[in-house]
């Protein structure tokens, strides 16, 4: 609405109707751009500007890979980019019926139908229909989806696309296993320096930061090692290595620490070396004992290295 040359006063507008009139005349003064709201991946809420060509980009590139979709079931809010793209713009590219959760029998569902959710969303549905198959397709985003929530999906008879992105990215990659790495759209290149992992527009060449630390395997697939926050997903579960190193560093007898992520076989695997102030055979297994009542199973190195003090 701000970006009317005259904007409304917002106080001044009493019945729905007219915010919707007021919407409609943004949408055909303001063409090129829509922006979106974000907490944004650093956790500063902030206004994302995206052009309609990008967005169409996507749109285009996810009609082709659902179009056989006939109904589309949200269970985001459609504000969101996520809901925006896929339960606003792709339903009316596919010609396809939103139909919301109050709406569905979840036993009747078919292949041509597309469940729209994000972690949280999923976990709630898998737990709300405990004995119930569900024969759809399914789009997961917004956030990390841990391994056994993912398998927990497959099982229930729905095959699942996983896609990484955010507000600020737009979508980046796919994958429909748990076990496979993302699969780049099609529109970007990897720019791979290890923490400084970025991805590049093949239509304008510009380059756009990730969040996320990666490991790429070929020009197209690449696996998430964790966030450059320090949190990793290991095993499916969000893990925090500043926190692990601190309290691997608050263990008696130890003089320092430091953490190592890798990827093995898509598997994020993570290992510590560990220096004690008195280093002996007897010392390192007290070491690890304490270390296995201190940590959660997730959160414990897979491998540990000594070094000489």
């Amino acid at each position: 609405l701000f970006e009317l040359e005259n904007p409304p006063y917002l106080i001044s507008i009493p019945r729905i109707e007219d915010w919707v009139l007021q919407i409609y005349n943004v949408r055909n003064n303001s063409q090129h751009e829509i922006c979106f709201q974000t907490s944004g991946s650093t956790g500063s809420s902030k206004s994302i500007r995206h052009s309609i060509f990008l967005l169409e980009r996507e749109i285009n590139f996810l009609a082709e890979n659902f179009k056989e979709i006939k109904t589309i079931i949200p269970l985001v809010p459609s504000y969101s980019i996520f809901g925006f793209l896929f339960t606003i713009w792709l339903p009316e590219k596919l010609k396809a019926k939103v139909s919301y959760p109050s709406e569905i029998n979840w036993s009747e569902t078919t292949a041509s139908s597309l469940i729209i959710a994000t972690p949280f969303q999923w976990k709630y549905l898998l737990n709300s229909e405990p004995s119930k198959s569900i024969h759809s397709l399914g789009v997961s985003s917004g956030a990390p989806l841990y391994n056994d929530i993912f398998q927990a999906i497959l099982e229930k008879g729905i095959l699942l696309t996983e896609v990484y992105g955010s507000t600020e990215t737009l979508g980046v990659a796919y994958k429909n296993h748990w076990k496979d790495p993302f699969f780049l759209f099609p529109y970007w290149q990897l720019m791979y320096e290890g923490m400084d992992s970025a991805i590049v527009d093949r239509d304008n060449q510009k380059i756009i930061p990730l969040m996320d630390i990666i490991e790429q395997y070929d020009e197209n697939k690449f696996v998430l090692i964790g966030r450059k926050d320090q949190k990793l997903k290991i095993a499916g579960v969000l893990v925090d290595t500043e926190y692990i190193s601190t309290v691997i560093k608050g263990i008696s007898n130890v003089q320092a620490c430091s953490i190592n992520v890798k990827s093995v076989n898509f598997e994020v695997l993570m290992e510590a070396s560990i220096t004690l102030i008195n280093d002996t055979p007897e010392a390192r297994l007290e070491f690890k004992h304490k270390l296995k009542h201190t940590l959660t199973a997730p959160e414990m190195p897979r491998e540990i290295h000594f070094n000489i003090p």
